[in-house]
């Protein structure tokens, strides 16, 4: 069961339900299509882990009151190193 989520647009006010969502009267969803990659190099010593992903999918508008289809884009990049220890 989805979980039933109230925000405060903008961080401002009291707490209101979005609009565009099952529980404010849209039954027929928002198109959800995204494809990502992954890149990992292993830390030996020395690591980077990478992931990005582009589509459509469901977005608050620019007022934060309403769930609607966007373009979405995003991920992220992490460098790690391995250390071990001698006991």
């Amino acid at each position: 069961m989805a979980s039933l989520v109230s925000i405060s647009p903008l961080g401002i006010g009291p707490d209101v339900r979005p609009l565009g969502t099952l529980e404010t009267g849209n039954d027929t969803g928002i198109r959800d299509e995204r494809i990502g990659g992954t890149i990992v190099v292993y830390p030996e010593p020395l690591g980077f882990q990478a992931e990005w992903n582009v589509g459509r999918g469901s977005a608050l508008n620019n007022a934060q009151d309403e769930v609607i289809e966007r373009d979405l884009h995003g991920g992220y990049a992490m460098t790690m190193m391995r250390i071990q220890s001698q006991r």
